[in-house]
């Protein structure tokens, strides 16, 4: 059976804790799960294979920008091309909604993901220093542009005054 991307539901959330402590040294709890669950902006996504959950990602948009929560796959499932499909659901969702930017954060230490992530165009912006609180490691921030944001998107371009049926080349958002 081909691997399948879906919308996650409660009840995968059993297997995707097993794969979210199997993957992290501060896995989410169920708690945190069943609430992003409650958020209009938070995209829920599982990767099924037999049937069975080997991957999710968990994404959050943000009107122009998304900025991906997590995303895990099973290690029985590892470089099987799950992570592969879950970024193409992600950068997918983004084009089909007319997000502009992608961000991330992602362990310095976490090159395999880093690695991923580069093959799919993100590139640095910046180093969070001290980031995780488990073991206070940086973060690597990265970020990858779809398309140039309207001024509608970007709230405006500070200083300048736009006219109906005109173009502007703003900086585009600032940061929140």
């Amino acid at each position: 059976m081909p691997l399948e991307i879906i919308s996650m539901t409660l009840e995968d959330l059993p297997e995707v804790l097993r794969i979210e402590e199997s993957s992290f040294p501060r896995p989410f709890s169920r708690k945190l799960f069943e609430t992003e669950f409650q958020l209009a902006i938070a995209h829920l996504y599982a990767a099924k294979l037999d049937g069975r959950v080997a991957g999710y990602i968990d994404f959050w948009n943000a009107g122009a920008e998304i900025h991906l929560i997590n995303i895990a796959v099973d290690p029985e499932a590892r470089r099987h091309g799950v992570a592969s499909r879950l970024m193409e659901t992600l950068i997918g969702y983004a084009t089909q909604n007319k997000v502009y930017e992608i961000y991330l954060d992602v362990r310095v230490s976490n090159q395999g993901a880093i690695e991923l992530y580069k093959r799919f165009g993100f590139s640095n912006l910046m180093i969070r220093r001290g980031y995780y609180q488990d073991n206070n490691e940086d973060a690597q921030v990265m970020s990858l542009v779809l398309s140039k944001p309207t001024a509608d998107q970007a709230g405006g371009t500070p200083g300048v005054v736009e006219k109906e049926g005109t173009k502007t080349d703003g900086p585009g958002p600032k940061p929140k």
